[in-house]
């Protein structure tokens, strides 16, 4: 019999290693049975014994087929799971083979589950009962959950659920099953802290307590952990589900090399998690909203979504000055898109104001205006410099300052303003008339010249 066994990929990737479904011959099944019987040792390393543990080793069969010799080859993963319910089984989503990762399958013959106290009994899986959504995009992490029923029922207390969430900094416990490499199917249950880790770069989605999205720091992950329960006061409050590997969190945050980063992970939180048997009223905090991204290197726009009130109101503070000085024609408002224009240079991500309004009640000066320079307005506009740093759990934070003063060149078509009530404008450099940028801009209405 020849045994392969492919790891379940960690860091966020979220998928099983088959892509169609499989045939598995009856013959073939049972020998597979026969060998887990075998062969899986899972020991307690966890101080005090794990006699009330309800946790155990997820084995999932991806493959089964015949070598020329017409020996059985298997293909199969390893995670971490915990029973919620005399026979109901709590692990990852990404843990299960693709072709029965849906909702009501089948997976006799496919998933079983082995406790470290009870070496030689084998819970077969006998029906998917919910699978999450593991469809994924740049920016937001899908949780990533899974239910299904076993053979026989659990003769211990299984973990009873929690949905008051993760509150910034405290400590949580999980235990998972850490494979040995040596033995394909051994492995020791262990105990780990982690700390709960708000708004970082790392996994941006975790915004306040009952976030579905979850980060952690101080907490190593490593394969076979996925779908390890996070304790607090003897309850269950959410999963593991991935790790923070160096290669991705070097795409979220630049210069990593200069921060000693910590074990970080992340996990779902049961606040979000509808459980069987279990009443279940959805929060609106379940509703992640788009959390924004650091892939493309601007760390401001990454930052406005991660802490919007904090960098508004520092903008805010940072310009007023220029927008009370300048705010005879135009109208610098901050509006709710926090309006400015931003680059990054070699001074990092730089920023200016852009113009909002124009004065309707100021027509008469842009007439004068309009006979001197045919539509031209000089000022001198700032320039703010802004500059984010990141602890080592990859939390942001920032400074702004203002770096310089541009002499700027505004145009703008009075004829058209004066016509339509909309105009299109262009800021330029007086003297090389380089385009800072351009765009369209009409009269105020009360509600911006109120903010004066």
């Amino acid at each position: 019999m020849v045994l392969k066994l492919t790891s379940i990929l960690l860091l966020g990737l979220l998928t099983g290693c088959q892509t169609s479904k499989k045939n598995f011959s009856p013959s073939g099944l049972n020998n597979f049975k026969s060998f887990l019987r075998k062969t899986i040792n899972v020991k307690c390393s966890v101080p005090g014994g794990c006699k009330d543990l309800p946790i155990g080793m997820v084995v999932s069969l991806l493959n089964h087929k015949k070598t020329k010799s017409e020996e059985d080859e298997f293909e199969y993963d390893r995670c971490t799971g915990f029973f919620i319910g005399p026979d109901t089984v709590a692990t990852n989503a990404h843990c299960l083979p693709t072709d029965i990762q849906k909702n009501h399958s089948d997976c006799k013959g496919r998933i079983f589950f082995n406790l470290p106290n009870e070496k030689n009994k084998i819970y077969e899986c006998q029906k998917i009962i919910t699978v999450s959504n593991l469809k994924k995009n740049i920016v937001t992490e899908p949780q990533d959950y899974t239910f299904f029923k076993v053979d026989s029922k659990y003769s211990g207390s299984p973990y009873t659920i929690s949905r008051e969430g993760f509150p910034d900094n405290q400590w949580y416990n999980t235990y998972t099953i850490n494979p040995k490499q040596n033995n394909e199917l051994s492995g020791e249950l262990v105990k780990k802290r982690c700390k709960s880790v708000l708004k970082s770069a790392f996994m941006p989605e975790y915004q306040n307590t009952f976030s579905p999205i979850v980060a952690f720091g101080d907490c190593e992950i490593i394969q076979g952990n996925s779908g390890s329960p996070i304790i607090k006061n003897g309850k269950v409050r959410g999963l593991i589900q991935t790790n923070g590997d160096r290669n991705i969190l070097s795409l979220l945050v630049k210069d990593l090399s200069k921060i000693q980063v910590a074990h970080l992970s992340g996990g779902s939180s049961f606040t979000c998690i509808p459980t069987p048997n279990e009443p279940f009223s959805k929060r609106s905090e379940c509703t992640v909203k788009n959390p924004g991204s650091f892939f493309k290197g601007n760390e401001l726009n990454g930052f406005k979504i991660i802490e919007p009130k904090k960098i508004r109101k520092k903008i805010q503070q940072s310009t007023l000055r220029f927008r009370k000085d300048n705010s005879e024609m135009l109208i610098w408002m901050l509006g709710p898109d926090l309006k400015f224009k931003t680059h990054s240079s070699a001074q990092g991500v730089i920023f200016s104001l852009k113009p909002e309004c124009i004065r309707g009640e100021r027509l008469p000066f842009w007439e004068t205006i309009r006979r001197k320079s045919v539509g031209k307005l000089y000022f001198n506009q700032p320039i703010w410099k802004f500059e984010m740093s990141f602890n080592r759990y990859l939390q942001g934070r920032f400074q702004i300052e203002k770096i310089e003063e541009q002499k700027s060149l505004l145009n703008i078509n009075l004829e058209m303003l004066e016509k339509t009530g909309v105009t299109s404008y262009s800021l330029k450099e007086p003297n090389t008339e380089e385009l800072f940028y351009s765009d369209s801009i009409s009269f105020c209405e009360e509600s911006s010249l109120s903010g004066l």
